[in-house]
């Protein structure tokens, strides 16, 4: 990364040494120093778990990057956080496209587009002057939005142009402060070009585009009219350059327009109906777009068009017609698509409810839960096969339960259950006694905390009383909840009961206001509600009238109230 930061910025790596630790219970997720980062603990990730890939890799090249962007020159103001930021995030991007090709760089993109879009931050713009704490700034609009803003500009300006400002920006500013208006003028001097629009428009102005795209095609005149419609609430119409590629088979023919207005009409002409009109053929603006192609142009998209979301939107178009053929053909043949993400992603969308999807990718899920490279792969695939529920895969799940991976041994084990249930809870209790983490572990625990089995008590109160004061200890509440709701034996769950008390007095109490609503309300209350409905459905069990008493005082008076 560092080789690969320092050829791209043309700014070699500029502090003398670079240290890295994980800390426990950092709660800020990660945090670049001046050559040395500190990270979460989970970044501290052991070798099963990495076999499903380094889930922290972008986290590193995030933190990492900020050596150039953030250190090497850093923000003026809060209100500017997003020009270190930005490309801290656009970085992950940037390192995925180089170290494991562009779709997995175009996929990171994407991911990073719908975290902006999700989070309902529309009126936010990029640079904010006007903030209640610097905490606010720290949110999707800074990061993910100001990502993917920098995907537009490199998209328009061209990959020389973008990296020769980058490394404009870095010297003319280094170990200096700086804003977006120099990052603007930094590539001004580059390029040639006015950017004011571009950066009044997504640095200094909020929201982003909705579009509905239409097509009309009028076959005696040789002609196509593409309609781009603006349909953003905010009234607010944005300048977009982007390319329309036109398709006649596999040839494409490139329109490069721009969207200026509330509605805009493009008419290309033609001497045969395209097989596809194919608008942002980059794949690259920002926006929610309604895209009224049909399914044949989508099937087109997906063979020729060949962008990760030129493929993605294909399938998640056909998922929505499985009772035409020819979509579930795409999607069949989307389960072995070049890359494993849009395979993972077509699994998910294979209906089983559907018969043609069920008896026609039945083989094909089987060869992938056996061979595929990826493990996400065929743990997706064991995890749909097990929706088949046929004993003839008890064998396949019992063997993929060792597997390497815990994310395959963890969603085999769950499919195993669903066909062999005595051989599945006898793996359970051994699995239990080993380490485990991610699928594997919640499946273990799922069925030991539903199972009531008392004999597990020691392991399941012992190991939550031997946790430290932590996050994860925190987050092992509702599962501990389940158990003691599960099982009988009064002396266990009084137990089980102390335990949590422990905790939740152990909380240091500037933390209390956001723990105890939680550990009284839900946790202590659920187990509570359990046993008092068992004890009205036994009046004459002592013992549970003893022991609801006894998890009542437990709780605050405020909490009391109801029981």
């Amino acid at each position: 990364m560092m080789t690969f930061f320092s050829k791209i910025t043309g700014v070699d790596y500029p502090w003398i040494k670079y240290s890295q630790i994980t800390g426990r219970d950092y709660v800020a997720g990660a945090m670049e120093n001046t050559t040395a980062t500190i990270h979460q603990e989970s970044a501290q990730q052991d070798a099963r778990e990495l076999v499903d890939g380094n889930n922290w890799e972008g986290t590193i090249a995030h933190e990492l990057f900020h050596q150039w962007f953030g250190d090497y020159v850093t923000t003026e103001s809060w209100s500017n956080l997003t020009v270190n930021e930005s490309f801290a995030d656009y970085s992950q991007t940037l390192w995925d496209e180089y170290k494991y090709g562009k779709d997995a760089g175009d996929a990171e993109n994407f991911n990073g587009m719908q975290g902006y879009l999700m989070s309902g931050s529309e009126n936010k713009q990029l640079v904010r002057f006007h903030y209640k704490d610097k905490e606010d700034m720290f949110d999707a609009v800074s990061y993910q939005k100001g990502g993917r803003i920098l995907h537009m500009l490199r998209n328009y300006v061209g990959d020389s142009a973008f990296f020769k400002s980058l490394n404009n920006y870095l010297t003319t500013n280094k170990f200096k402060s700086a804003e977006a208006h120099q990052l603007r003028l930094a590539f001004e001097d580059v390029t040639g070009r006015d950017l004011n629009w571009f950066f009044n428009q997504w640095y200094f102005n909020s929201g982003h585009p909705s579009v509905d795209i239409d097509y009309q095609y009028d076959d005696a005149a040789g002609k196509v009219n593409v309609i781009i419609k603006q349909t953003q609430k905010s009234g607010k119409i944005f300048s977009l350059p982007l390319a329309i590629d036109v398709y006649d088979g596999a040839n494409k023919k490139r329109y490069n327009v721009w969207v200026k207005n509330g509605v805009d009409t493009f008419t290309i002409s033609y001497a045969k109906r395209p097989d596809l009109v194919n608008v942002d053929g980059d794949k690259v603006m920002l926006w929610v777009k309604k895209d009224n192609k049909t399914l044949d142009n989508y099937i087109h998209q997906y063979t020729h068009a060949g962008n990760y979301l030129d493929r993605r939107e294909a399938i998640d178009f056909a998922s929505k017609k499985l009772d035409d053929p020819k979509a579930v053909e795409l999607i069949k043949t989307a389960l072995t698509d070049k890359y494993h993400g849009l395979r993972n992603f077509a699994i998910s969308k294979a209906d089983l409810k559907k018969e043609t999807v069920k008896t026609g990718f039945e083989s094909v899920l089987l060869n992938l839960a056996k061979s595929d490279k990826y493990a996400t792969v065929r743990a997706s695939a064991i995890q749909k096969l097990g929706d088949y529920k046929k004993a003839e895969y008890a064998d396949l799940f019992k063997k993929a339960v060792t597997d390497s991976s815990y994310t395959v041994a963890g969603n085999a084990l769950a499919a195993l259950i669903k066909v062999d249930p005595a051989t599945s809870s006898a793996l359970v209790k051994q699995l239990a006694e080993k380490p485990s983490k991610g699928i594997l572990q919640e499946v273990v625990m799922s069925e030991i905390l539903k199972s009531g089995d008392e004999s597990m008590a020691e392991k399941i109160i012992g190991d939550f009383a031997k946790m430290p004061l932590s996050q994860g200890k925190f987050q092992a509440l509702n599962g501990l909840a389940t158990y003691l709701s599960a099982i009988k034996n009064a002396e266990k769950i009084k137990w089980g009961v102390d335990e949590i008390v422990k905790f939740r007095d152990a909380i240091p109490e500037n933390f209390k206001n956001q723990t105890d609503p939680f550990i009284n309300g839900m946790v202590l209350k659920g187990i509570l509600a359990d046993k008092t409905k068992k004890a009205k459905e036994n009046a004459a069990d002592t013992a549970l009238q003893e022991l609801v008493e006894y998890i009542k005082a437990k709780l605050p008076e405020a909490d009391k109230k109801g029981f």
